[in-house]
């Protein structure tokens, strides 16, 4: 079985029982590849399937924030957009892409890549760079965007942020106790947590802010 999903998450200390059993359950029936980082004291670190299951890493890294891309079934190459101070996991579909890449490298920009992950990587970290607010940035870059996607950005500065937003794809949070879990897939979290409710289109929902 093949699934493609992103993932982002709030941890705390208490981490419920009935997560870290769904999250085994759903590991040991799909065997997922996984990619993400993690921001922990303002700093982002990459973590990887390679070393150990989400299940288990979870609650080693109690009070920390988390991004995951996911894939089930299948051995292909899973991408995650990586800066020191942002990390982004998307899924979907975009429109305009040549459009926005005219528009990255009129600007000065090296693409390393063709994937629309990268474009919206690259246009978010440069509203970045001109000043603008991590909240103001995520919704232009969903303004300029046309077509059919989800994206979680992860901020280590100037303050821990966890950002999440979409436009035609599916896109919920759980909650479980105090921890949150925000996903493209949504019979996951309802395996994940007891109560699911979907986001609304086009504007960025702050999951977290310190």
């Amino acid at each position: 079985m093949e699934q493609n999903q992103i993932l982002g998450i709030n941890t705390k200390p208490d981490l419920t029982f009935r997560l870290l059993v769904e999250l085994s359950r759903w590991e040991e029936e799909y065997e997922p590849q996984w990619i993400g980082n993690t921001c922990q004291d303002g700093v982002i670190q990459q973590i990887s399937s390679s070393e150990q299951p989400l299940s288990t890493w979870l609650p080693e890294h109690p009070d920390s924030l988390a991004i995951l891309s996911l894939r089930a079934g299948t051995k292909s190459e899973i991408q995650l957009c990586q800066f020191d101070k942002l990390a982004l996991v998307y899924v979907g579909t975009l429109d305009n892409p040549s459009l926005i890449r005219y528009d990255l490298l009129e600007l000065g920009y090296e693409l390393d890549g063709k994937t629309d992950q990268e474009l919206i990587y690259l246009l978010l970290n440069r509203y970045l760079e001109i000043g603008i607010s991590p909240i103001e940035a995520m919704r232009l870059v969903f303004v300029r965007m046309n077509g059919r996607f989800a994206a979680i950005s992860l901020f280590a500065q100037p303050k821990e942020m966890l950002l999440a937003a979409s436009r035609g794809y599916p896109l919920a949070f759980g909650a479980a106790s105090d921890n949150l879990i925000v996903g493209s897939d949504i019979q996951m979290l309802k395996r994940l947590s007891p109560s699911v409710m979907a986001l609304g289109e086009g504007n960025p929902v702050v999951l977290y802010s310190a």
